[in-house]
């Protein structure tokens, strides 16, 4: 391919309009647009039933938007007289709901999905974890300023079903730690049982770093004590191990509540990991796998609002038997690799920005001239 000046990838509304305004604005150098579908036929664009609105709380998106509404209602002027792309003004309908009832995203909202596992709503849960992609961890705190710690990426939110507020930290790095494992190391069994070692493994395998429990767009993985000797399988438990201790540490600097742990995610599945878990964090796991858990939670919340109904428990369903903590020596495995994992995160964590600082270097050289 010859050189190029700017090359964009993706040609659909944002690749093809970036293009066009770029020519547009006077650029004279070469442009490429990389789409592997010309016709745009199965494009995000073309698939997609958005709307468009004016309504936002930041005046640059309303500014952006305006202009886009101006531009649309002026194709013709563009492109000519058979510039048709089906844009029709039917209006925007805005619904106002009844004052006091709790707004939320739908069942990805994050607190209905915890309410749907328990939090708040089943007598004796006092924190969350969903191992997603990503991971949360949560608990529901009658003050959220008595917080022994707040990382920057914490969140809080009023609780919808009473007093309180949830606190809870989103983790770039859930399960998809498990994903970069498997394919950084061969072999790695996707469902390994318990297999103890001496390896440490700091999960920050994500590019962007991490959001919290430690905020920093520099973190990166590392794994520690790894020789000759270590096998698929302890490198496949190890990467659970370091889960179970970034959930620890989440609960600890948020000053979550006792009271049992429901898991939630597609980890909860995992019944090595969740005994682990429970081991490690001295909580009794209640698991809750599956999908659904936003919709129970939402389900609870507008039973709450629009019928008035006190009890969340027929919206929120039973949970299976928990997992206790395990006793003896797993316990003080545990106990003593946490303490380790902890100690060596702190004295690591220095070199993120400065190790993040010499990958751009060796990019740079690794750069074909």
């Amino acid at each position: 391919m010859p050189a190029t000046d700017i090359v964009i990838i993706g040609g659909a509304i944002v690749g093809a309009s970036v293009a066009w305004f770029l020519r547009e604005e006077g650029f004279a150098g070469s442009i490429a647009v990389i789409e592997r579908d010309p016709t745009f036929a199965h494009s995000s664009t073309t698939l997609s039933a958005a709307s468009i609105r004016q309504q936002f709380s930041l005046a640059e998106n309303i500014r952006l938007s305006q202009f886009t509404l101006g531009f649309f209602r002026r194709l013709e002027d563009h492109f000519g007289p058979d510039a048709d792309i089906a844009f029709r003004e039917k209006g925007y309908l805005l619904l106002a709901s009844p004052q006091g009832l709790p707004v939320l995203l739908g069942p990805g909202d994050v607190q209905a999905t915890l309410v749907g596992l328990g939090l708040g709503s089943r007598a004796g849960v006092g924190r969350a974890s969903i191992f997603g992609t990503s991971a949360i961890h949560a608990c529901l705190l009658d003050d959220p300023a008595a917080m022994p710690q707040a990382p920057a990426g914490a969140m809080i939110q009023q609780f919808a079903l009473g007093p309180g507020y949830l606190c809870f930290h989103p983790c770039f790095n859930g399960a998809t730690l498990l994903h970069h494992l498997s394919r950084r190391f061969a072999d790695l069994p996707t469902a390994p049982a318990p297999d103890y070692s001496a390896l440490i493994l700091h999960p920050f395998l994500e590019p962007g770093g991490e959001r919290a429990p430690w905020t920093d767009p520099h973190a990166s993985g590392a794994v520690i004590g790894l020789t000759a000797a270590s096998t698929p399988a302890q490198i496949a438990w190890a990467g659970r191990e370091a889960l179970a201790f970034v959930t620890r540490a989440s609960h600890a600097m948020m000053g979550a509540p006792g009271g049992a742990l429901s898991l939630g995610g597609g980890l909860a599945g995992d019944e090595h990991f969740a005994q682990f878990l429970a081991t490690v964090t001295g909580c009794t796991v209640q698991r809750r796998p599956g999908s659904h858990a936003g919709l129970r939670g939402l389900a609870a919340i507008a039973a709450r609002f629009l019928l008035d109904a006190r009890d969340p428990a027929p919206w929120i369903g039973s949970t299976g038997h928990g997992l206790a903590p395990d006793p003896g020596p797993v316990a003080a495995y545990a106990e003593g690799k946490y303490r380790l994992f902890a100690a060596l995160l702190e004295a690591v964590s220095p070199f993120w920005e400065p190790l993040s600082d010499l990958r751009g270097q060796a990019e740079k050289l690794m750069e074909t001239p």
